[in-house]
């Protein structure tokens, strides 16, 4: 009996296990497709993505549609406002890598070099603006400062005029006119004016003569990580210099400032000390030139006393030493001077 019952039973078994292996073997390739399917497909993306050119390599040179019609978008917008170039609307971000770009920024600075050396100045000057709002590695960034200071003694710091300069421009002065009522029309200080046209006298000027004059203000950024003051010109920047800054304690406040009134070879007391140093004094603190301030918006709203100077101690620029006020190189601060507006140029202050 038993055995019979045990024949029956392992017989039911070899028709029974097949049909369970093909089962399992059945869901298991079910359950497998859609993951290789997944996979398939997500190698097809890996693969388009590598296809696809790293924006932010600085060795990626694409062409950009934006950049290639790069056209004058100069305005007089403040130089902290960040401005789209041509068609691009898309907000660029300086990279976090400091060894990697944006192609648009890389495109504009390979640009703004072939410009340099056909000497198209104004173009040198609006590429390589364009290029350090998108964000450059460092040493890019030195690269580009040092050919605007030399594109912009070309095209905006000399008498000629280039095509299309939407800030320069030609003014016939008129019987009777003298320099400081050209000066209101334009917002920038007359002695530039005599400057940027080799004049060394304003009482002489024959009327008639057609001057080169430049449509202002100018505006400054100083960034107190890196001791360096940038000066604008509508969203052209025209210089840098490296400045000095407050030391700890006495910080030279965030925020925005208006140049509020300028002194050549100003006397000033010590507010410390009290010690009054007077005019052509060679101990003066202040150099040859104060360029008052008043804080308008941020950190800077209600701080008295500040400005910009020149100084005596030339081993403090580059360094948080001074007791609040930004001082340049007696020699910039007095190209500075002639450039900024009284109630019209802005000194902007950041991290």
């Amino acid at each position: 009996m038993a055995r019979r019952y045990g024949r029956k039973r392992y017989g039911s078994l070899r028709y029974i296990l097949p049909a369970v292996v093909i089962v399992g073997v059945v869901v298991v390739l079910w359950l497998r497709d859609p993951r290789e399917k997944n996979a398939n497909t997500n190698n097809g993306d890996n693969q388009a993505n590598q296809n696809q050119p790293h924006q932010k390599s600085p060795l990626v040179n694409n062409n950009n549609a934006a950049v290639n019609n790069l056209t004058s978008q100069t305005t007089q917008k403040t130089p902290l406002e960040k401005q789209s170039v041509g068609d691009d609307n898309k907000k660029i971000e300086t990279p976090n890598d400091p060894f990697k770009i944006s192609t648009q920024a890389l495109e504009a600075f390979n640009r703004g070099k072939k410009a340099c050396d056909s000497k198209q100045y104004l173009q040198t000057a609006r590429y390589f603006s364009d290029a350090m709002r998108r964000g450059l590695t460092p040493e890019m960034e030195i690269q580009a400062r040092n050919m605007l200071n030399e594109a912009s003694n070309h095209w905006l710091f000399s008498p000629n005029i280039y095509k299309d300069d939407p800030f320069c421009t030609r003014y016939k002065l008129a019987e009777g006119e003298g320099l400081r009522s050209v000066q209101k029309k334009y917002n920038v200080p007359y002695k530039l004016i005599m400057s940027i046209n080799n004049i060394e006298d304003e009482t002489k000027i024959p009327a008639g003569i057609n001057l080169k004059v430049v449509q202002g203000p100018f505006h400054c950024v100083v960034d107190r990580k890196r001791f360096l003051m940038s000066v604008y010109l509508g969203d052209l920047l025209v210089r840098t210099y490296r400045v000095g800054l407050g030391k700890p304690g006495r910080d030279t406040p965030t925020g925005e400032w208006l140049v509020t009134l300028k002194q050549f070879n100003p006397a000033w007391t010590d507010p410390d000390t009290h010690k009054r140093y007077e005019p052509d004094d060679p101990e003066n603190p202040l150099g040859d030139h104060w360029i008052s301030l008043k804080g308008i918006k941020g950190a800077a709203v209600g701080r008295t006393g500040f400005g910009i100077h020149g100084t005596i101690k030339k081993d403090e620029i580059g360094h948080a030493a001074s007791r609040g006020c930004i001082r340049l190189f007696n020699g910039d601060v007095s190209e500075l001077y002639d450039m900024l507006t009284p109630n019209q140029s802005r000194v902007y202050v950041h991290n």
